[in-house]
């Protein structure tokens, strides 16, 4: 048995490609404001005799809900496992609203082939769930219910537009980091006096291929900067061999390296373009509210 809040919630986390939902679809806040705008225009016009401009959702609510359908049945000998008596019912499963098919979850391969779908797999499949190009795993669909024979599923699935502040559901990035960039300077005469064995073990202690051995010149290279995590376990690598001096690692004040992994709705690129947006708009009203105040 499978309760209606979990497959809700299996639904509502799953990643919508929004590229072009992002700009011209309406979030239930936007309508809100938009209709208070409107109400205020309208009665600016009245008193004034004239007639009132047209507002967002003039032109009906079709950009303020998209509409997903489920409707699978296990008859006992499809896509389960492999004794054939369960289903596995994914994301492909779904059919897309025909009015945007550019809206569909990440990595969507439907098994059905026509103009929608084709178009729908064409935005859906161009990103994987990090925003990098999709992989043969991403197509797969991501799992929401198991089904057994003779069981079926049908539902219908409202997907809004909403921001990761109010829910998150409609958080665009799993995760986001900011580190420093280390400075990191090797003294080479220290690393002269080690053995191979040495300068390989100690380049080996720090995982993510930060430090190389050069075995051609014996000498010890920064092979990626940015991966250093000031984790100091290079240090007491060094210490244990009996090299403290070998390394100096300091962070630039001036520069930092920021991290984001996307879900796959966005591309990471248009997400920090639209955050740093917000941004500015947030600092532009503050500023036109500072400008408003009396002077003292």
């Amino acid at each position: 048995m499978l309760h209606d809040e979990f497959i809700a919630h299996r639904l509502g986390l799953v990643p919508l490609v929004s590229t072009v939902a992002v700009d011209q679809m309406v979030s239930p806040f936007e309508s809100a404001a938009a209709g208070n705008a409107g109400a205020g225009a309208a009665a600016a016009a009245a008193a004034a005799g004239g007639t009132a401009p047209a507002t967002a959702l003039d032109d009906g609510d079709e950009w303020f809900d998209v509409e997903l359908r489920l409707d699978v049945r296990c008859t006992g000998g499809e896509g389960g496992s492999a004794g054939g008596g369960s289903m596995d019912v994914t994301t492909n499963d779904l059919r897309l609203d025909p009015r945007h098919p550019g809206v569909a979850p990440v990595g969507f391969a439907p098994s059905t082939s026509s103009p929608a779908s084709a178009v729908a797999a064409a935005a859906a499949g161009g990103l994987g769930r990090s925003g990098a190009a999709a992989g043969e795993g991403d197509r797969r669909g991501i799992l929401l219910a198991k089904l057994r024979q003779g069981q079926e599923l049908r539902l219908r699935a409202v997907a809004r537009k909403g921001i990761g502040k109010d829910h998150a559901k409609w958080q665009p990035v799993a995760t986001a980091a900011f580190s420093p960039v280390p400075e990191i300077e090797i003294d080479q005469r220290v690393a002269a006096a080690m053995s191979d064995a040495q300068r390989d073990e100690w380049a080996a202690a720090t995982a993510g291929g930060v430090f190389s051995h050069d075995r051609a010149t014996g000498r010890l290279e920064v092979a990626a900067a940015e991966r250093y995590r000031f984790d100091g376990e290079c240090l007491a690598k060094a210490a244990e061999l009996g090299f403290p001096g070998l390394l100096t690692a300091t962070a630039r004040a001036d520069e930092f390296v920021f991290r984001v992994e996307g879900t796959g709705a966005l591309p990471v690129s248009e997400v920090v373009s639209k955050a740093l947006g917000v941004l500015e708009g947030k600092l532009r009203t503050l500023k036109e509210a500072l400008d408003e105040e009396p002077d003292e």
